[in-house]
């Protein structure tokens, strides 16, 4: 059962896209949810659906196009029927192996940044956070209150239903 639209809390407070960066929403869904148990993006979410879709949706929010990295072929067709019926562009690519995480993922959109990333491995550079930190990006505040890590089936609960209005009025006595 999806809850209403109006009930979520906002994801992003400043996300105007800068036409000088070239920007894309890019999702990584490649894991094999070992402390889970279970394929943690095809859980059912709170507000209906899975957490792949809700995930997709919020960032299908953002107007910009999405890449869904992922070796699991289900991962890649449930985001194109997404994509389909919200009319968002999206690319699903498939994570090619041997499956050794994340930092494969990252394919610099430019030559300049491939180039970069290059130099920067060669460098013995191997912290992709500390490398993304160099390169030209516009920070964007997010609400803490809307994202969730849940790794372990006890971490994931429904979150509270919002008060369903006031509380009615007292009968006269």
């Amino acid at each position: 059962m999806e809850r209403d639209p109006a009930h979520r809390t906002p994801l992003l407070h400043n996300a105007v896209p800068d036409p000088a960066l070239p920007l894309r929403a890019c999702l990584l869904s490649g894991g094999e949810s070992r402390r889970m148990g279970r394929d943690k993006a095809l859980l059912p979410h709170a507000e209906g659906r899975t957490w792949l879709e809700r995930t997709l949706m919020l960032l299908g929010q953002l107007a910009l196009p999405i890449t869904l990295f992922s070796r699991h072929a289900s991962h890649r067709q449930l985001a194109q029927a997404w994509a389909a019926a919200a009319a968002a562009h999206l690319e699903a690519l498939a994570e090619p192996p041997p499956w050794e995480g994340p930092l494969l993922a990252v394919v610099p959109t430019t030559a300049a940044l491939r180039a970069g990333l290059a130099a920067a491995v060669d460098g013995g550079e191997r912290r992709l956070q500390r490398w993304l930190l160099t390169q030209p990006h516009r920070a964007v505040r997010l609400d803490g209150a809307a994202l969730r890590n849940c790794n372990r089936p006890g971490e994931i609960s429904p979150e509270p239903a919002p008060p369903a209005g006031p509380a009615p009025a007292p009968a006269p006595a």
